[in-house]
């Protein structure tokens, strides 16, 4: 049902599709991708990875798509090694009954595989520089192995095991605030998602972050999303926090939003609106980080913000 590569050889996008294996009798469409080197003023590219953990780790993600959408057969083909511009860096293919689940799977998958797939890259620049391609991630990645090979050499435990509500009631301890992150979905839908993970990155680029829980009903649409507005919301909005937590409640009510300059909605009354284009995903654990660079602030009235601490709404003192 599962097939995943990662070699030297050149991708054939024909072939594989058609070696694609899917049920006559059922499959009814079957979407693919093919991530293609861009020159932008490179020469060269270099892939590496680390042989059996990323085939896991891709292994992993087409199964959590076909958890969540009845996948019949997915394939994936990645290249390693030297590639020069124009080359086929990767291949994806899923089959499914419809082509609504084909698409948001495939989609799904590339999106997974370029923030959690254990992959190195490097480029070269036409007047032949090499440089290491988002190289705190890579450290990162390398000095988790590392650390642990030597936890290993030295006795210790690899990892401590916590108790996850015990860990959930110390992390409500850090007062937050709390925000809706609003997008329009693929069917043109508004939606909200009640957030406290929000958090700022950087002036200067502006950027900021909030994360995502990967079982949530809707990751695979606001991962997806190139444009979303974070709203912080008022004391006088705990309401839009509870409906828009609610599972099954997320799309926006009309007399709650406006449209924003990126399309994505502005909510009345709140303190304030970040109209954000996602700037990077990245992988956290059993979340997913979502970077946005601030193109747009829509401020309201002074007021006073919405409060959660040690699991309940609070009053500023």
């Amino acid at each position: 049902m599962f097939s995943v590569r990662i070699e030297e050889s050149p991708i054939d996008p024909a072939a594989l599709q058609s070696a694609l294996a899917g049920d006559p009798e059922c499959t009814g469409a079957v979407a693919t991708f093919t991530g293609h080197m861009r020159g932008a003023g490179l020469s060269a590219m270099a892939l590496e990875h680390y042989p059996g953990m990323s085939e896991a780790s891709i292994e992993a993600s087409l199964a959590e798509a076909a958890r969540r959408w009845p996948v019949q057969a997915a394939s994936l083909v990645h290249r390693v090694g030297e590639l020069y511009p124009g080359d086929p860096i990767v291949w994806v293919g899923v089959a499914c009954a419809h082509r609504a689940a084909a698409f948001r799977a495939c989609e799904f998958i590339v999106d997974a595989l370029k923030v959690s797939a254990p992959l190195w890259k490097r480029e070269r620049d036409r007047a032949g520089r090499w440089r290491w391609v988002d190289a705190r991630s890579c450290d990162r990645q390398r000095a988790a192995l590392g650390s642990a090979r030597a936890g290993r050499r030295a006795g210790r435990p690899e990892s401590v095991n916590l108790d996850p509500q015990a860990l959930r009631d110390a992390l409500g301890r850090f007062a937050t605030g709390v925000c809706l992150v609003t997008l329009i979905d693929e069917r043109g839908v508004a939606q909200a998602l009640t957030v406290n993970s929000f958090a700022s990155v950087s002036l200067e680029p502006p950027l900021v972050l909030w994360s995502l829980q990967k079982t949530s009903q809707v990751y695979a649409t606001y991962v997806a999303a190139a444009d979303f507005t974070i709203a912080v919301l008022s004391a006088q909005q705990r309401r839009h926090s509870l409906s828009y937590a609610q599972k099954n409640g997320h799309q926006l009510r009309p007399e709650h939003f406006v449209p924003g300059a990126n399309g994505a909605p502005l909510i009345n009354d709140a303190l304030v609106n970040f109209e954000c284009r996602l700037e990077r995903a990245l992988d956290g654990g059993d979340h997913t980080i979502l970077v946005g660079r601030v193109t747009r602030i829509a401020q309201a009235a002074a007021g006073t913000p919405l409060v959660f601490f040690g699991g309940r709404y609070r009053a500023l003192a």
